[in-house]
């Protein structure tokens, strides 16, 4: 494919994949991407590349600098440039202790807000109006954070928020306009038409959910070679992809994970290979091959193998 060499030649691939490229061109090379296996194997080189490139400048900085800085708090509670942002993902992927360092200060910001939380009348909250806010779309990050873990430790919030999320949607349903046949007839079309083609490829990772199959990964999984997997380890972690709302992890796990809890993801797995469950305050999920689950915000976990093989699992974090 001749156009595809020019592309390559005058580096119009790699900007592509950085997103420098002119809107024409862009669309040119995305429209050719869905219709050309050539033209997807060489933007994903052209990705491995650049992901390559940045990994060896990371490896060059000084991870305990950045530590020592405060940009991880920074980066915690979202007061980084999304320049900045990218610069401490990048180092949590090159440098195993800015990636520890941003678990432990995720875990404390939990147990803060925790005991905040704790601290306050669950009766006071109800009288307010926050809860009407919150159900409305009107409440701040934080006031949102507060009433989710209200909800999450008071049932009697829980409950009135129940009642309130239903006195909405009835509210909505009853001033709804009911399209017409032929415009839901054409949006039906259009979802069918924007499927993940079949061969699980996407310029986009993507997002797991209940339909989501391992093949849908394959692409991504199986840049991670076997050799680079440490039999002896409890825990293999390797990044695929990662941007400011979610991380895309290959995670291959002997034993287990010992409990975390989630401030502000949402934790999506799905087992490729092996078996292990997920164990939280209230239940326990057992996991087989091609199963998916999540995790939601503020509920502590852990993961048990129950394998003779380590546990394979795609593991993803979405910012919520």
């Amino acid at each position: 494919m001749k156009r595809l060499q020019d592309w390559i030649a005058t580096g119009q691939v790699a900007q592509f994949v950085a997103g420098s490229l002119d809107a024409a061109t862009h669309a040119e090379i995305f429209a050719a991407a869905k219709l050309s296996t050539e033209v997807r194997e060489a933007i994903a080189t052209a990705k491995e590349q650049m992901m390559a490139h940045l990994m060896a400048q990371m490896m060059q900085q000084d991870p305990e600098a950045l530590i020592a800085a405060g940009k991880l708090q920074a980066y915690a509670t979202g007061l980084l440039s999304d320049e900045e942002r990218q610069f401490v993902e990048l180092m949590a992927m090159a440098h195993p202790q800015v990636s520890v360092a941003m678990d432990e200060i995720k875990r404390q910001m939990v147990a803060d807000r925790i005991q905040k939380i704790k601290g306050l009348n669950p009766d006071d909250i109800i009288a307010s109006s926050l809860l009407m806010d919150f159900v409305l779309g009107e409440c701040t990050d934080d006031e949102q954070l507060d009433v989710q873990l209200a909800a999450a430790h008071f049932p009697v919030v829980e409950d009135e928020l129940a009642i309130l999320r239903g006195l909405n949607d009835r509210l909505i349903i009853s001033g709804a306009i009911i399209p017409p046949s032929a415009s839901q007839d054409r949006f039906s079309t259009f979802l069918e038409q924007s499927t993940m083609p079949s061969d699980g490829w996407s310029l986009v990772m993507p997002s797991l959910n209940p339909s989501s199959k391992p093949t849908d990964f394959a692409a991504w999984v199986d840049r991670v070679k076997p050799e680079l997997i440490n039999p002896e380890a409890n825990l293999n972690a390797f990044p695929m992809e990662a941007n400011r709302d979610m991380l895309t992890l290959l995670v291959v796990v002997k034993e287990g994970l010992e409990a975390e809890t989630h401030l502000h993801d949402i934790e999506k797995f799905l087992v490729l290979e092996g078996s292990c469950y997920i164990e939280m305050p209230t239940e326990k999920i057992f996991l087989n091959p091609g199963d998916y689950f999540s995790v939601p915000k503020f509920t502590t976990h852990t993961v048990v193998v129950t394998s003779d093989i380590p546990c394979k699992l795609i593991v993803q974090q979405i910012a919520a």
